[in-house]
């Protein structure tokens, strides 16, 4: 450098760029105001602060082309994306001249701390360098320190040390020929297992690093499993399904010897999809798990199976039942009922005799396969017999479900107390299990249970509940359910922006899905309520055609008469009477038939008001009543103050011998009902009414 007169000049020490700077100066260089936070977090750290550095990673990012994929990839993903970047040959030149600059026992230790990783401790280090004399390689790492290499990490309990940038450490571990770099992987993991006996399960994903690095097949099979399984134990799925795949990939596809341990791991990454919502996924990757434990099974003695290694202990014909069990569940949450039931059925055949814990999973998957087909008596059956089976066991998580499970069918057969009784059982039990996706199901479903009897704040509290935990879990079918439900509490209270706005945002984020879940179609029909209510009948009518097309295609019978009475009410508001008549008698038909007694008294309410238009006021009168009479039975008070205000209103304005007294008594009814619930939009349309009855002439509009 420049010799300047000391007084004429002025130093600087350049610190890092802050974490805040650095991911601005990034987006104004990638020029993406939101860029992805798993990349934006990668791309700072890599850089290290350094503004050249984080310039030309980001240009290289930018014209790769790759950042638009970065958003949907993991973290894991996106971190072995940014590290196979071409970064342009002036950094790493410039880095790799200071490397060669130094003495061999400086790049010795450089090149074998970048196996270690970008942060590594003395220990280690001596342990693979095989140095003896410590105090000679801390002199050595305190003057790579001094050359900006690496740095000693504070406040760190064994004398840790850091590279001052991640682009330095892969050019030094770039410079190691790839039988050495085996080597010192090996080394590594093996110094890992030796200083952390019983306590390994900080360094998994470590472990399964670096022995897949050092080629060791049977280690990082291992080691991938536990680490896969400590990331689907933070809702990780992502990254769980690329550790499983690491581990697959060390298995030959055409060894028949490994075929049973091919099957665990496709078995394991449909595991992650399931969790993650990613039920076609999920299910493809069963049905080849399957086909991998068959081939095991004909190649071996009928009974072996278990992979004692992995910590799995299952026998291979127990297996096969929970394997059907689990493409049995992936299907019905992918709406395929049909294909769902048929393997159910072979889940049973062959199950081995008494496995009572087995069985009881089976039979509550098809309590709610037949819930969904809108078959409720099969389905209250198979609860019942899968509830009979959790007692016997007295396992916590099977009697968890069975509750949960069981209450659904007795919801929407109008028996709420009950189901509210056993949701809360089963809320305690998962508390209990401490499992999150378990409290997600059942308060969803407690919510479902108080919006039936028109408690709209308790409905909102338990909802909310379920989706602040259902977004903890990452699970996107079920986040989609819960929106949904969430929505509908808004429309009952009127705040129809809100709810069009979180029902537009499910649709958007399922339409291109090829598979959606069940929640998207139920987005539609509700999309269809909401719009109603505004005032905008054609989106209202193109909305629940896309949401009825749904359930026709899903075979999902009890959501499909929900919508066929909304498409009814539609009818009526556009005038089309007679139609809107033929089609509410055959919903109300299907609804019997079905035993969905909610369901039933809706439709009623419907078709008093349609008898109503019609000008059949004691067809009308009847219906009202059915309908007042059934939701009174089953606790629906929505339904039921729905039926006396529109009954107040017919008599109100009755073209001849009107009953005004009557008339106003039931309206008081109905604003005591919709104020207990908090119906507010209904409450606006009571006051409305009340306010055009004190100032215009009744007459029938």
């Amino acid at each position: 450098g420049l010799n300047l007169p000391e007084d004429l000049t002025t130093t600087f020490a350049l610190t890092e760029l802050t974490q805040r700077t650095a991911l601005q100066m990034a987006r104004e260089i990638l020029k993406e105001s939101e860029l992805p936070e798993n990349a934006a977090d990668i791309i700072v750290s890599k850089a290290r602060g350094n503004p050249l550095f984080l310039e030309e990673i980001a240009i290289s990012l930018r014209q790769s082309g790759a950042l638009a994929g970065v958003k949907n990839l993991s973290a894991l993903q996106t971190a072995q994306l940014i590290a196979s970047l071409n970064i342009p040959d002036r950094v790493q030149s410039l880095i790799m001249s200071r490397i060669d600059a130094l003495d061999a026992g400086s790049k010795q230790i450089l090149r074998v701390a970048s196996v270690i990783g970008d942060e590594f401790d003395l220990p280690a280090l001596a342990t693979l360098l095989e140095a003896k004399d410590r105090e000679w390689l801390r002199v050595q790492l305190e003057a790579l320190a001094r050359q900006d290499f690496a740095y000693p990490e504070p406040g760190a309990p064994e004398a840790t040390y850091h590279f001052k940038h991640v682009v330095i450490r892969e050019v030094a571990y770039d410079s190691l020929l790839f039988s050495r770099r085996r080597e010192l992987h090996h080394q590594t993991a093996t110094y890992l297992e030796e200083q952390h006996p019983g306590q390994l399960e900080p360094f998994y994903d470590a472990l399964a690093h670096h022995y897949g690095e050092s080629r060791d097949a049977p280690k990082t099979q291992l080691y991938s499993v536990k680490a896969g399984d400590k990331a689907r134990q933070m809702f990780a799925n992502e990254d769980a399904i690329d550790y499983y795949r690491r581990g697959l990939a060390t298995l030959e596809v055409k060894d028949k010897r490994t075929a049973g341990e091919r099957g665990f791991f496709l078995e394991r990454i449909g595991d992650a999809y399931e969790s993650s919502g990613s039920h076609s996924e999920a299910a493809n990757n069963y049905l080849q798990a399957i086909r991998r434990w068959n081939s095991a099974l004909r190649s071996s003695n009928g009974q072996r199976g278990s992979l004692d290694l992995y910590g799995d202990r299952l026998l291979l014909p127990i297996r096969k039942s929970v394997l059907q069990h689990k493409l049995a569940v992936a299907y019905e949450r992918n709406s395929d009922y049909d294909l769902a039931l048929k393997r159910l059925s072979s889940a049973y055949e062959v199950l081995p005799s008494r496995q009572p814990h087995q069985a009881a999973k089976i039979a509550l998957t098809r309590c709610l396969t037949y819930f969904r087909k809108g078959q409720y008596e099969d389905a209250i059956y198979w609860g019942r017999l899968g509830l009979t089976l959790s007692r016997q066991t007295g396992e916590k998580a099977n009697l968890a479900y069975a509750y949960n499970m069981l209450a659904t069918s007795y919801l929407d057969t109008g028996s709420i107390k009950k189901a509210i009784r056993y949701r809360i059982m089963a809320i305690h039990l998962y508390e209990e299990l401490n499992d999150l996706l378990g409290q997600v199901h059942a308060n969803n479903n407690l919510g479902a249970c108080y919006q039936s009897l028109g408690d709209q704040e308790k409905a909102f509290h338990y909802y909310t509940l379920a989706l602040s935990l259902g977004q903890r879990v990452r699970n996107s079918s079920d986040i989609a359910v819960i929106e949904n439900n969430v929505a509908e509490v808004l429309i009952t209270t009127g705040k129809l922006d809100e709810a069009i706005d979180q029902l537009q945002r499910v649709v958007e984020r399922h339409k291109d899905t090829a598979d959606p879940p069940w929640g998207y179609g139920l987005a539609l029909v509700n999309l269809s309520r909401a719009y109603q209510r505004r005032g905008e009948s054609k989106a209202a009518f193109d909305s629940l055609q896309r949401g009825m097309d749904f359930f026709r295609k899903a075979g999902a019978r009890g959501y499909l008469v929900d919508a066929q009475i909304q498409e009814c009410e539609l009818q009526l508001a556009d005038s089309k009477v007679d139609l809107a008549l033929v089609n509410c008698q055959k919903a109300l038909k299907a609804a019997q038939a079905l035993g969905a007694r909610p369901l039933e008294a809706r439709g009623l309410h419907l078709l008093g008001r349609i008898h109503a238009a019609s000008g059949n006021y004691e067809e009308a009168e009847r219906a009202f009543q059915d309908c007042v009479s059934l939701a009174s039975s089953i606790n629906a008070d929505y339904d039921k103050g729905l039926a006396i205000f529109y009954l107040g209103r017919m008599y109100s304005i009755l073209p001849v011998k009107p009953d005004y007294r009557r008339g106003e008594q039931l309206i008081k009814q109905a604003v005591k009902i919709f104020s207990h619930i908090g119906a507010l939009a209904d409450l606006e349309q009571v006051f409305q009414f009340q306010k055009y009855m004190v100032h215009d002439k009744p007459s029938l509009p």
